[in-house]
C-alpha cells in the first residue's frame, strides 16, 4: 500500500481477485511524477508449489513487447538505417510484390496483385493486411495454421518464418484498413536484417542493458526459472486450472522464433523501466535512446477515421486510435475511457499498462491468466488508482 494510506481499495481489490479466484496471483505498480507511490502483490505465481508473486516475479508479458519492437525501429530510423515509409520488401525480399485476397473471407488460392507496397509504418500501425489467430478470415487462417505460422512458438527462425508469411495473401490492400496481425514479428525479422545483428541480440544490447533490464528477454535462464509464474485460466467446475507451468513453459530455453509480436518475459520493475523512457519523452536517468518527437509519434493515434472504422477490441476504436505498438486515447474520447493523451497496451495472459501524461502517471499491471482480462475490466483498475492517487 501506498506509504499514506492511500490505495487501501486498490489492495483490497487485488486480494479479492486472488479470494474469489478469479486470479492466481498478480502485481500492481503506480509511479506518479516520478515516483513509485504504490507497489503490492497478491495471491500464488505458483499454486501447486504455494510461490508467491514477488516483486521480482517473471511474467509472460506476450503483447507488451510490441512497443519494444516499435522502439527498436525507431532506433534504426534515428540512426538513418531506414524510414517508415520505406516498403518492406526492400530489405525483405520475401515480402516484396505480395498478393491480396480477392475477397477477405474468399479462398486463399483467389489473389489480385497489392495496389501498394507493405511500409514499415503499415507494420507499425498493423495496415500491413497481415493477420492472427481469432482475428482472421477463415480460409486465410487456415493456411496460416497448415504454413505454421501460429504455432507457440514456431519452430523456426524468423527469417524462414517470413519467407512462410511471403507465400500467402495479404487479408486486404496495403494502407486501406486496421487489421490486428503478425506485423510486429516481421518487424523483428527486420531488426535483425538492417541492424546486421540478431534480434534478441539488438534488444538487449540497445534497449535492455542501457535501461537496466536484466530480467527481460526471450528466454528464462535456469537459475531464475523458477520466479516465472505459472499461467492459468478458469476450470470448467469454477476456480483456476493450470495452463502452463514454468518448468514446461516453452520460456525455459532460447526459441528458434524471436517473436516481436509477444515473445517477451520481464518484471514489473524491469517493465517499468522501458515505460518510464517513453513517459521521459525517450530518456531516463540520462540514458536516450529516441528523440522526444517520436516518443510522440509512437503514442498518439496514427490511423485515419477510415483506416479503424472497423470491430477490434469490442469497440475501443470509438475512444481510441492506435499508434506504433499500442493504443491511444483521442482527444474526443469520453473522460471515463481516459485522459486525451494517455495511452496503453496490454499482453495475452493479462499483463497491461497505461501512461497519463498530464498526470504523471503511469500504471502496471501484472498477471499470468488467459483469456486476457477474463478476470474483469481493466477499467475497475483505472478508477481505483485514479481515485486514490489523482486530485
Amino acid at each position: 500500500m501506498a506509504a499514506d494510506g492511500r490505495g487501501a481499495q486498490l489492495t483490497g481489490w487485488m486480494q479479492s481477485l486472488v479470494a474469489e479466484e478469479k486470479l492466481a496471483g498478480l502485481s500492481v505498480l503506480v509511479e506518479q511524477r516520478g515516483r513509485v507511490v504504490f507497489f503490492e502483490t497478491a495471491g500464488l505465481r505458483d499454486i501447486a508449489n504455494d510461490c508467491p508473486v514477488e516483486r521480482n516475479t517473471l511474467f509472460r508479458i506476450y503483447s507488451m513487447t510490441k512497443p519494444i519492437t516499435s522502439t527498436a525501429v525507431l532506433m534504426l530510423e534515428e540512426r538513418g538505417l531506414l524510414r517508415l515509409s520505406d516498403p518492406i520488401g526492400e530489405s525483405i525480399p520475401a515480402l516484396a510484390n505480395l498478393r491480396v485476397l480477392a475477397d477477405p473471407a474468399g479462398p486463399v488460392a483467389e489473389s489480385v496483385p497489392a495496389t501498394a507496397p507493405v511500409t514499415i509504418r503499415d507494420l507499425l500501425v498493423h495496415t500491413a493486411g497481415f493477420i492472427y489467430e481469432g482475428h482472421e478470415p477463415v480460409p486465410l487462417g487456415a493456411a496460416y495454421r497448415e504454413a505454421g505460422l501460429f504455432d507457440n512458438w514456431p519452430e523456426v527462425n524468423l527469417a524462414t518464418w517470413t519467407e512462410r508469411l511471403g507465400r500467402l495473401p495479404l487479408a486486404h490492400q496495403p494502407g486501406s484498413r486496421f487489421r490486428y496481425g503478425v506485423s510486429a514479428d516481421v518487424l523483428g525479422h527486420l531488426v535483425a536484417v538492417v541492424s546486421g545483428v540478431p534480434f534478441d541480440v539488438f534488444l538487449r544490447e540497445n534497449i535492455f542493458e542501457p535501461l537496466g533490464m536484466h530480467d527481460t528477454g526471450f528466454s528464462v535462464p535456469a537459475g531464475a526459472l523458477d520466479r516465472l509464474g505459472g499461467t492459468y485460466g478458469p476450470a470448467g467446475a469454477g476456480g483456476l486450472e493450470l495452463i502452463e507451468a514454468a518448468a514446461n513453459s516453452h520460456f525455459s530455453a532460447p526459441p528458434a522464433f524471436l517473436s516481436g509480436g509477444g515473445g517477451l518475459v520481464s518484471t514489473a520493475t524491469d517493465y517499468l523501466r522501458f515505460l518510464q523512457l517513453l513517459m521521459g519523452g525517450g530518456e531516463r536517468d540520462g540514458v536516450r535512446l529516441l528523440s522526444a518527437e517520436n516518443v510522440a509519434r509512437m503514442t498518439r493515434n496514427q490511423l485515419t477515421p477510415e483506416q479503424r472504422s472497423v470491430d477490434f477490441m469490442g469497440g475501443v476504436f470509438e475512444a481510441c486510435g492506435f499508434g506504433y505498438g499500442l493504443l491511444a486515447v483521442l482527444d474526443s474520447a469520453p473522460a471515463a475511457l481516459g485522459s486525451a493523451g494517455e495511452y496503453f497496451w496490454a499482453g495475452m495472459a493479462s499483463t497491461s499498462f497505461s501512461i497519463d501524461p498530464a498526470q504523471e502517471l503511469v500504471v502496471l499491471l501484472m498477471a499470468q491468466h488467459v483469456p486476457t482480462f477474463g478476470f474483469g475490466s481493466p477499467l475497475e483498475l483505472r478508477n481505483l488508482v485514479y481515485d486514490a492517487f489523482v486530485d
